[in-house]
């Protein structure tokens, strides 16, 4: 009877799991070609919790061998792991960091790199230590960790820290090196901190930042209008300063429909007009020509305010770039464009021992903040007094309905 239940098992659980392994595979693919929607529509449907916890259930029966032990634990953190990351690609899930010692293991055949921790709700959170973070790591003694499973650790630097809040499994955290954004909408930037060793007041201070990037491009420029309405947006370009190059990474703006195609009046191979709006920051719309053109459908129910153009070396070129809108396709009319200033948000000056209400105690710190356009959420912690102190982070959806490309 065990025998005839362990296959039967068995049997459920590999059609259960490819199933759900094509659903992810379909979503990925969507997302990949900048249908957020679709792949969101498919993830809802994407449930690979429950196909671990079957396998678990039925190769228990009789006594899970040491290889099928491995093999729950690789589904955890090679496979669920992606589901998760996709999930936050698209919005659907928090992003979370934990922050502590982190296990590297150069020597052995297909070495892992990331570490996982699992709460006790069964959450996923990535740990970042020393190696991916160039801090310290301190590690809180058990008699005084009380009952904060997530501040039994953390980092702690006496100089300014980075970190953007990607996706998980994402290589560039604190080098800005993926160019993974986040579907527009608003967000809830959630950090945990303790304090590990002061006793007093103004020992440890520090200044907390958060800011919204449009990508992880740089050279992002936001063009501000006058409110106007019309079909169609046409960017007459100029070249920059150096040549007669234009060259666009990505194009964002609520006012842009995403459903027509972009077009240009000249492109090189490779570089099409579609490129500078697919959502992707590895590829751009390239021409040579001082006059060239590309031009972009707008919707019927939004004006246009504001564009954030992410020109392909645009942190070293100055580009020349004037805008025309038109109802028809034949007349245009030139509308004045001001470069928006750079701000940014006042940092939050926070002294822990004060904040947390005495020593080694966790403190939890909130921040709001709103993704106008698909970007990203970077953090700054700048030492102040003493050294700046993280245990976790997480990034949460507010209201994750509200997607864009």
């Amino acid at each position: 009877r065990a025998r005839l239940d362990y296959y039967r098992g068995l049997e459920e659980f590999i059609a259960t799991f490819f199933e759900t392994h094509g659903i992810f595979q379909e979503s990925q693919e969507l997302l990949k070609n900048g249908d957020l929607a679709g792949a969101r529509k498919l993830m809802e449907r994407c449930h690979p919790e429950p196909v671990i916890e079957q396998f678990a259930r039925f190769s228990s029966i009789g006594g899970m061998s040491r290889g099928e032990q491995g093999l729950v634990v690789s589904m955890n953190t090679r496979w669920l792991s992606h589901i998760i990351r996709v999930r936050q690609m698209l919005g659907m899930e928090p992003i979370r960091y934990r922050f502590g010692p982190t296990q590297h293991d150069p020597l052995a055949q297909s070495a892992g790199r990331f570490t996982f921790h699992f709460s006790a709700d069964h959450q996923i959170w990535q740990t970042l230590g020393a190696e991916e973070t160039g801090t310290e790591i301190f590690v809180v003694p058990e008699s005084l960790r009380g009952a904060n499973e997530l501040c039994s650790s953390g980092i702690e630097s006496g100089k300014p820290l980075e970190l953007s809040m990607q996706p998980i499994l994402s290589p560039g955290l604190f080098r800005k090196a993926d160019s993974t954004r986040l579907p527009a909408g608003n967000y809830r930037l959630r950090l945990f901190a303790l304090d590990p060793a002061s006793t007093a007041a103004g020992q440890r201070v520090f200044d907390v930042q958060v800011t919204a990037g449009v990508g992880a491009a740089s050279g992002t420029t936001r063009y501000q209008f006058n409110s106007v309405r019309a079909k169609l947006l046409r960017l007459l370009c100029h070249g920059s300063a150096e040549n007669e190059w234009n060259s666009i990474t990505e194009i964002a703006s609520p006012a842009l429909a995403t459903n027509v195609a972009a077009q240009a009046s000249a492109s090189l191979a490779g570089f099409e007009a579609a490129r500078a709006f697919d959502g992707q920051q590895d590829t751009r719309w390239a021409s040579r020509g001082r006059n060239d053109w590309i031009q972009f459908a707008l919707k019927s129910d939004t004006a246009l305010e504001q564009i954030d153009i992410a020109w392909f070396q645009g942190d070293r070129r100055q580009y020349r770039v004037e805008f025309l809108v038109s109802d028809d396709g034949h007349d245009w009319r030139k509308i004045l464009a001001q470069v928006a200033a750079a701000s940014t948000p006042a940092p939050d000056r926070v002294d822990l021992f004060t904040r947390a209400g005495g020593a080694n105690r966790a403190v939890e710190l909130s921040y709001p903040v709103s993704l106008p356009n698909a970007g990203s959420v970077e953090l700054r912690l700048t030492p102040v007094t003493g050294k700046a102190v993280l245990c976790g982070a997480i990034l949460e959806p507010v209201d994750s309905a509200a997607l864009s490309r």
